[in-house]
């Protein structure tokens, strides 16, 4: 009896003794709440970015003007991002880039470059997000086929017409070249434009 006793303390011991180690693995001076768990690194800068103040957006190299906006989203690890980009490509209200892969430092994130595609565009993309300011850079760009894209000839006498009609002041400047070859044109040109913005013209070279 008295050796069974003393097998069933050792047994008691011996268990108290495991589930003491298996509590302390989660422990320590650093975390003593739990196991270690690493914070994502990346500032906090979702939100709309505006073109031509918060918003550098180019298009083939070229800065692109206008209204277009830019929303940036980061996910909650920060190791990626959703970002809207609205009214920047002709017939299309906005496009949605998903799961864009983030390089992220404390206070700033880089992307790209990365392909994308919608509503028959295809483009690669790039950018920068930091406080108060995103980039957002577009090349490679291919537009949607269509049976107008193309190289046209156009008759020699009469090689265009626009109907140009604006409720808005306009600012217009005219240069004439004395060329042989193309003065008659250029002045016809100008002394036409001249009569229609007669009221809105600023100047003439």
């Amino acid at each position: 009896m008295k050796k069974n006793l003393y097998l069933l303390m050792a047994l008691l011991f011996s268990c108290s003794l495991i589930f003491s180690c298996s509590d302390s693995d989660d422990d320590g001076p650093d975390n003593p709440d739990g196991p270690d768990t690493e914070e994502a690194i990346g500032p906090d800068v979702d939100g709309t970015y505006s073109n031509g103040s918060t918003l550098i957006l180019t298009y083939s190299g070229d800065v692109l003007l206008g209204e277009q906006t830019a929303v940036f989203a980061a996910a909650s690890d920060k190791e990626t991002a959703t970002i809207t980009l609205n009214g920047v490509f002709p017939g299309v209200t906005s496009v949605t880039l998903d799961n864009v892969e983030l390089d992220a430092t404390e206070t700033k994130y880089t992307f790209g470059p990365a392909e994308a595609s919608s509503n028959g565009w295809s483009f690669t993309y790039s950018g920068t997000v930091e406080e108060g300011e995103m980039t957002v850079a577009l090349t490679a760009i291919q537009m949607p086929a269509h049976d107008l894209l193309g190289t046209w000839k156009l008759d020699e006498n009469t090689p265009l017409f626009i109907n140009w009609e604006s409720n808005e002041l306009i600012n217009i400047t005219v240069s004439i070249y004395n060329k042989i070859s193309a003065s008659v044109l250029a002045q016809t040109l100008a002394d036409e434009l001249i009569d229609m913005f007669s009221d809105r013209l600023v100047e003439v070279l």
